[in-house]
């Protein structure tokens, strides 16, 4: 097996993904500002945890059992209630005086909300066995040797970038002190809101097919 081109794939994939801003993104900036390195490293450990999990069922087409409306109708609504309650803790922390230490900041609970914010993605079961296996037929091979460094590829890429992001507002954390983290925990909220609404609306069009047999019947 010529493992290059699935490793190049791989890493051009995980680059690309860490660099759009989204949900992970805010929350490991939010809690490396205010806890350090880590708290922000796991979160961003944990969602490529969940990104782990889709890819392998994306991959191995297993994620065909998963593109009923109403599984990822309910993913969705996970998803909205997850990054809503965030959102809620980031504009309190904003209202409220912050910890220089970050001690209240619990690791494990980091990783923990880096892998939900993942598997709460509805959007991951579409790109992993839509593009996902579309850049397999690319590559001409879809074994699973091709597919375990597609994906160690794309974890590497995405720990590496990551890790970068996380530094880089550790930094900003400490030259700047406590106001900007109070400003980061109101930009955070804000977009932590945002992102929610925008999966709620999403996940709305999706419920729509499955909603109107059941008003049609009410009325």
């Amino acid at each position: 097996m010529d493992w290059m081109p699935a490793a190049m794939t791989g890493l051009a994939i995980g680059f690309a993904f860490t660099a759009v801003p989204g949900p992970v993104t805010t929350e490991a900036t939010r809690r490396s500002v205010q806890g350090g390195f880590w708290p922000g490293f796991l979160v961003n450990a944990g969602s490529l945890v969940g990104d782990v999990v889709w890819a392998v069922l994306g991959l191995s087409g297993a994620a065909v059992l998963l593109r009923h409306d109403a599984f990822a109708v309910a993913l969705g609504l996970v998803g909205v209630g997850f990054l809503f309650s965030l959102a809620r803790d980031a504009i309190r922390a904003f209202c409220t005086p912050v910890q220089a230490d970050g001690g209240t900041i619990s690791q494990g609970n980091a990783l923990k909300v880096g892998a939900v914010f993942s598997l709460a993605n509805p959007s991951g079961i579409a790109f992993w066995s839509g593009v996902g296996t579309g850049m397999l037929a690319g590559l001409g091979d879809a074994s699973a040797g091709t597919i375990a460094v597609l994906i160690v590829a794309y974890v590497f890429a995405g720990m590496v970038l990551g890790s970068v992001f996380v530094a880089i507002a550790v930094l900003g954390g400490r030259l700047l002190g406590e106001r900007i983290m109070r400003w980061v925990d109101l930009a955070s909220g804000t977009a932590l809101g945002y992102f929610g609404i925008r999966l709620l609306w999403s996940t709305l069009k999706r419920a729509d097919p499955l909603l109107r047999p059941a008003l049609r019947a009410i009325m």
